[in-house]
């Protein structure tokens, strides 16, 4: 999971480097809508990860899905975790387990 939790990083700085001047006017990016994605392939361990980001109004909504595709004596293990953030809430779930949560992010 650290190979996720870096490309997460890698996107938001990027995403607050654009967005920096639109901060003040209470938009997220400086951009309408888009797409971003991020793929770490490592050839050590057959490790893959992607990242990818949709966006739209600025910011306001996002839907992410991030997806790691691990290798270990032949056997290739795929896991996909999304996002969506909508306004206030956040809600994120595993297709795997299909098990879900949401959150009220003006509370925190």
């Amino acid at each position: 999971m650290r190979i996720i939790s870096l490309s997460v990083i890698f996107i938001g700085l990027v995403l607050i480097a654009v967005s920096c001047k639109d901060r003040a006017a209470g938009k997220r990016y400086g951009i309408k809508k888009g797409i971003v994605v991020s793929e770490s392939i490592y050839s050590a361990n057959r490790a893959k990860s992607t990242i990818t980001l949709h966006f739209d109004d600025y910011g306001d909504r996002e839907y992410t899905i991030a997806q790691s595709e691990t290798g270990v004596n032949g056997v290739m293990k795929m896991k996909q975790q999304h996002s969506l953030l909508d306004g206030e809430f956040l809600y994120t779930w595993d297709t795997e387990t299909k098990k879900g949560s949401s959150i009220n992010m003006l509370r925190y």
